[in-house]
């Protein structure tokens, strides 16, 4: 039945907006509801160029549309100075024997067989034009008045998914811009469900999983590589979930080294948009000690051949720290830190702390 065909292509109309189906699906169920030879989602940039999706127009054709006849097509010309929403046929545009005398109808539509048009104007912002058109060949009818009421009666719901498609489109494009951003840090993030599983991680967050000497993931849920520091991190994230304030934890790592410090930052949900899937309830923020160095200590590995734990010493001893304060933070012995301040002196040719600061002064400039 028709109506049937006209609900499954309205439904079609939103999935695409999800990115369930394809807007080709769409433009399929198009054709065949309105005996049509193809069918395009067309988005016209302002600033030139553009792209859509088709079903009937040669590959090569529909390439060509914006590279050239998208400049001299008449009838989107007109339509583009139609108010959004309106549905517009090839001889509402103009007059039939003035667009078959274009040489966008000979030498870009003619060829593919596209007489009738019916064409939709969807959205005209600052950046595009939107439509949706329709054509029909030579051996078919014009698009009459049922057309264009059964499409207008279709033009509601694909303005609507229109905007939705694009708005996702954008929030897609924020989320992969912040995890790039996310994965550039240091500091470890972890995002976390109130239960304290893991709805996402950071690379120095993974790193630090992977290697499992003081956090990893146990029978979903984060846990410390202690026991008894476990109870502790999952009272601090359920805390935070609730909204409510929590100290840092410190987890010392398996071997000799400095230990992880860690702090929640509860995230806000909305009061009108539900969670449907796993969203973050707190973020966990991981301070390294050895990875906040920054490049400073990868140039002190990389131009004097200094060992990992030498360069954490070097920078935090140029910063003016006590070599007690130095071990302490790194989790090693004074007598351990003294060892590897004298090494760093002897392979940057150095004498003093003083020196070093300059070196590291140069180094970070």
């Amino acid at each position: 039945m028709a109506s049937d065909r006209i609900s499954l292509t309205i439904e079609q109309i939103y999935d695409a907006a999800l990115g369930d189906v394809p807007w080709e699906n769409v433009l399929e169920s198009l054709t065949s509801l309105f005996g049509a030879n193809s069918a395009v989602l067309s988005v016209e940039l302002n600033r030139g160029g553009g792209w859509g999706a088709s079903i009937g127009a040669d590959p090569s054709f529909h390439a060509s549309y914006f590279a050239h006849y998208a400049a001299i097509n008449p009838l989107a010309a007109r339509a583009h100075a139609a108010p959004v929403g309106s549905v517009l046929t090839d001889q509402m545009l103009m007059p039939t024997a003035d667009y078959q005398r274009s040489e966008f109808f000979n030498d870009w539509a003619r060829p593919q067989d596209f007489k009738a048009m019916m064409n939709t104007r969807l959205e005209n912002t600052d950046e595009a034009k939107i439509c949706v058109g329709l054509t029909r060949s030579s051996r078919a009818d014009e698009f009459d008045a049922g057309d264009i009421a059964l499409q207008r009666r279709l033009t509601p719901h694909f303005r609507r998914s229109i905007r939705a498609y694009f708005r996702l489109a954008e929030a897609w494009a924020s989320g992969q811009a912040m995890g790039v951003a996310l994965d550039r840090m240091r500091r470890g993030v972890i995002g976390l469900d109130p239960a304290g599983r893991i709805v996402f991680a950071n690379e120095a967050a993974r790193t630090l999983l992977t290697t499992g000497d003081a956090l990893l993931v146990e029978h979903g849920l984060l846990a410390a590589r202690r026991p008894d520091l476990t109870s502790s991190l999952r009272r601090m994230i359920g805390l935070a979930a609730n909204g409510e304030a929590t100290k840092g934890l410190i987890l010392p790592r398996r071997d000799e080294g400095s230990s992880l410090f860690l702090e929640t930052v509860p995230v806000g949900r909305s009061a009108t948009l539900p969670s449907l899937g796993a969203r973050p309830a707190v973020l966990l923020m991981i301070t390294d000690p050895e990875n906040e160095l920054g490049p400073t200590a990868d140039r002190l590995r990389t131009l004097y051949g200094l060992t990992a734990r030498e360069a954490a010493v070097a920078v935090r001893a140029a910063r003016g720290e006590g070599l007690d304060s130095v071990a302490d933070v790194l989790g090693m012995a004074s007598n351990t830190a003294r060892s590897h301040l004298k090494k760093i002196f002897d392979k940057t040719e150095t004498h003093r702390q003083a020196e070093l600061s300059w070196l590291l002064a140069r180094l970070s400039g």
